[in-house]
């Protein structure tokens, strides 16, 4: 996985320039890669912290 981040990043950051909604867009994406403790009790409904 950790050898398609380059790519991963480089589209992700691509698309954004063309988002009127990049940071919070981002955020969200890599909050839905990578997990947060928000993210994960709200959209997931894991416990824990």
């Amino acid at each position: 996985f950790f050898s398609d981040i380059p790519r991963i990043v480089g589209e992700a950051m691509e698309f954004v320039q063309y988002s009127t909604d990049g940071v919070p867009l981002l955020q969200r994406l890599t909050n839905q890669i990578w997990g947060s403790p928000e993210n994960n009790q709200s959209d997931m409904g894991k416990p824990g912290d």
